[in-house]
């Protein structure tokens, strides 16, 4: 006689615990993309400035190991010190990596100076035409992958002999960081990074209050002299926005090699100062 089979099943053998092992696979890689997305885009961080005691400044120094400038950090820390600056905090390479853009306006620094690559990528049709800040961060294809799907993020290389990084956007920068800045004055001395005023406007949008940089591809020698100048007028010769940019291009010139030229935005802000620009 052919025993019945029992087709209850058994107390505590829920019916989901004989899923196929794809649809786990599948299940983890939702979570996986969902938590991705609340750390980029996270819906729920403050968007207001962060107030800090006393006036700081940070210098993001990407390329301290590639092409390192001691006479530069050294020289803008004390130009940042004549202008009232009590705190100035260095980010070397290993530091910059998207969480660290992301975090960033939750300091509270009334200047910041990105010493970093950037520029505008190249795609299937060409060079592109969005400026991009590169990260020291290893680029994974499924890291952030919400976030490359909406452009905040993408890969990026120096060079083809080089390892492949993650690079952030202007979206990034609106979309993304945490907090808003504290009428912060920008200078991205990265290649191309006033091609356009996107990358400004994105700054301006997040509580910057004036945003510089050039608007080509620019040499390391060039741009660390030139900035040193811009800084040194700014803080130490307290001059406006207006006269240390054209000061500093009378003096030094564009780009020898890519004619790049020094902007500011907005122009609203011309005649104003340093110290004026942060409060």
């Amino acid at each position: 006689m052919t025993k019945r089979k029992n087709n209850k099943r058994e107390k505590g053998n829920p019916r989901w615990r004989g899923l196929p092992w794809y649809l786990w696979t599948a299940f983890g890689l939702v979570i996986c993309l969902a938590a991705t997305l609340i750390v980029i885009t996270n819906p729920f961080t403050p968007t207001s400035p962060v107030q800090t005691d006393g006036l700081t400044a940070a210098i993001v120094d990407q390329l301290s190991a590639a092409a390192p400038n001691t006479d530069f950090i050294e020289q803008v820390t004390q130009d940042l010190k004549s202008a009232g600056f009590i705190k100035i905090d260095i980010y070397t390479q290993d530091e910059v990596t998207v969480d660290f853009y992301r975090q960033l306006p939750s300091h509270g620094y009334k200047l910041i100076i990105f010493r970093v690559h950037a520029g505008l990528l190249e795609n299937e049709t060409g060079r592109g035409n969005k400026i991009w800040m590169f990260t020291s961060q290893s680029y994974t294809r499924l890291q952030f992958y919400i976030a490359q799907l909406r452009n905040q993020v993408t890969v990026a290389k120096i060079s083809n002999t080089d390892a492949p990084v993650f690079a952030v956007s202007a979206k990034f920068v609106t979309d993304c960081m945490s907090h808003n800045f504290a009428n912060t004055v920008i200078i991205n001395m990265g290649c191309s990074a006033f091609y356009s005023s996107e990358m400004a406007q994105a700054y301006i949008k997040r509580g910057a209050s004036t945003y510089i940089g050039w608007d080509a591809s620019v040499g390391i020698t060039y741009v660390d002299d030139a900035a040193m100048t811009l800084l040194d007028k700014l803080c130490a010769q307290n001059m406006t926005i207006k006269q240390a940019v054209n000061e500093t291009v009378k003096e030094k010139g564009p780009d020898p090699n890519n004619n790049a030229n020094l902007k500011y935005y907005p122009q609203t802000n011309a005649d104003k100062t340093i110290q004026q620009l942060i409060k």
